[in-house]
């Protein structure tokens, strides 16, 4: 019975180390700036994540933000109520087309009714060098609750304005949630934000993959992104 037990304990402990540990933060004040929205329509609650980009103002993705009759954003770890701040408005990409995800610019911005903590120098836009890995943030439900996490990404095709990845730990309230290049420089490194999660990919039968769609922030994105700021 205690051989029995010892090698159920080292089964645990071996799927935690592969399953676990890739989907932990390293450092959380680096992502301090991602928030989870619980957003309230007609059809009921649902929960997105999304970017503190100024003090005020929340990158998410448009498919997020149609009929919302209410959206409470939180920048805290566990989405903690007491932590809510109201949205008053939104804005939507002018060429987000509807659900067609891929073939639409899936992007949209929430406006705060007060300020949440925000600083400038957490992360930069753009991508630099060739994407490989790649780490996003999301308030998906894990454990039957909504909790910021932490996943590593490996780049599968880019498709242009969209670029699939393998993420075996997509779940929903993760859309919206901002994907980030690292790149290095000598001793150091910087965060790059690049695009933001959009959805898990469906085969032919409409079954989901292990492949998260990715909608890429290019300077035309960019643009009208900081012609709301």
């Amino acid at each position: 019975m205690k051989n029995h037990s010892l090698t159920l304990l080292g089964i645990v402990l071996f799927c935690l180390f592969c399953f676990g540990f890739k989907a932990q933060a390293r450092d959380w004040s680096e992502f301090d700036q991602t928030v989870g929205l619980s957003i309230e329509t007609a059809y009921g609650k649902s929960v997105c994540s999304g970017t503190l980009i100024s003090s005020r103002v929340v990158l998410t993705a448009a498919h997020c933000l149609i009929g919302w009759k209410q959206i409470q954003v939180s920048n805290d770890f566990l989405m903690n109520p007491l932590s809510f701040v109201s949205a008053i408005r939104t804005e939507i990409h002018p060429d987000y087309k509807g659900n067609d995800l891929g073939k639409t610019i899936d992007l949209g911005l929430v406006f705060l009714s007060q300020n949440l903590d925000w600083s400038d120098e957490k992360f930069f836009w753009g991508e630099e060098a060739e994407l490989t890995k790649l780490e996003r943030i999301g308030f998906g439900g894990r454990n039957g609750e909504n909790r910021r996490t932490w996943v590593e990404m490996t780049l599968n095709t880019d498709l242009g304005i969209y670029f699939e990845a393998i993420d075996e730990y997509g779940m929903s309230g993760d859309s919206g949630g901002p994907v980030f290049q690292r790149v290095s420089y000598h001793q150091s490194s910087e965060l790059r934000l690049i695009g933001i999660h959009t959805g898990r990919k469906l085969d032919r039968d409409r079954y989901l993959l292990p492949i998260s769609l990715i909608q890429r922030i290019s300077s035309r994105e960019l643009a009208w992104i900081e012609s709301w700021l």
